[in-house]
């Protein structure tokens, strides 16, 4: 019989423990070591634990996320962020994330809402997730850019309109090209009365969703960047930021203006991937994002970033 007062029989407690729990040894290598009986072994790790000498900690991995997740919140000044962890593919990642904004889009919605969707592949597939719902009355959706002319993924028109179909609600389409060289031009357009008809609504917006381009990747064809010399980092609704958040005028954008996306009361962002974090860091910058929806491994970078 084992005296726990004892410190001999105490150190024993520990050395078994140790073995077991840290080395990683299987009972019966400890019973062959110390030249203990395996019951022997298993009433002395049993005893272990009565003593507190072994203490179990069960930690929740959502936990982990919610904590990491506020840090980021009260780092930019956020009213939430959402982590999904990390995948192993981005087509993995990409289908959390929208998994999350979509849980995050309905949390914000309310019935009357005009909600303005932004032309993203992530956008598009969080609408794909969203389920039909009957909870929200005269819900209105607006794409609040033009399209871009890239021949994969769907057109911002087909987003606006299959979130619409989701709520049984209406929806306003944009035809017109996200990037006009002649600036003339884009305000003839915007004075268009079915024209004005989408983007007389982005005034009133209760909502808007967006998703956050790396100008350091490959850009598609039809995503128009601004000259070589021109330093970017991030894209939202064809607009340029540099890594100060600051807006890098040198196209003509069809699309929402950054006041009326800092005016609108509500602007999910997401975006993830570290090959997106600078991006994203840059529009979180910019202060018009409210909500924001993305890895842990970004939340971690982006903490550490805006720290130096």
């Amino acid at each position: 019989m084992l005296d726990y007062n004892d410190e001999q029989d105490l150190d024993l407690l520990v050395r078994i423990s140790e073995m077991y729990y840290i080395q990683g040894k299987a009972q019966k290598e400890i019973s062959e070591a110390l030249n203990l009986s395996r019951s022997g072994v298993s009433r002395l790790l049993h005893a272990a634990r009565e003593r507190d000498i072994v203490q179990f900690t069960v930690r929740n991995p959502s936990q982990r996320l919610l904590e990491l997740g506020q840090a980021v919140t009260e780092e930019f000044g956020l009213v939430e962020c959402r982590l999904s962890p990390v995948e192993r593919t981005y087509e993995d990642l990409q289908l959390r994330l929208a998994y999350q904004a979509a849980k995050c889009l309905l949390s914000l919605l309310e019935s009357g809402d005009i909600v303005g969707v932004g032309f993203s592949s992530t956008v598009h597939k969080m609408v794909e997730l969203l389920p039909n719902s009957h909870d929200y009355a005269c819900m209105k959706f607006v794409p609040i850019s033009g399209g871009t002319g890239v021949t994969r993924g769907p057109h911002i028109n087909y987003t606006v309109q299959l979130a619409a179909s989701k709520f049984s609600g209406d929806y306003v389409g944009l035809n017109v090209p996200l990037y006009i060289d002649e600036p003339s031009i884009v305000a003839k357009l915007f004075e268009e009365e079915s024209i004005r008809q989408c983007t007389d609504l982005w005034n009133q917006l209760s909502c808007a969703v967006i998703g956050i381009g790396a100008t350091n990747r490959a850009v598609p064809e039809g995503l128009r960047i601004p000259s070589p010399g021109t330093p970017t980092t991030a894209a939202v609704c064809g607009w340029f930021f540099d890594e100060q958040g600051q807006v890098v005028a040198d196209k003509s954008t069809a699309a929402i203006s950054i006041k009326q996306l800092q005016d609108t009361p509500k602007v999910l962002a997401v975006a993830g991937g570290t090959h997106s974090t600078a991006a994203i860091l840059a529009v979180l910058r910019a202060g018009f994002v409210t909500h924001l929806v993305t890895d842990e491994e970004v939340a971690r970078d982006l903490l550490h970033l805006n720290k130096k």
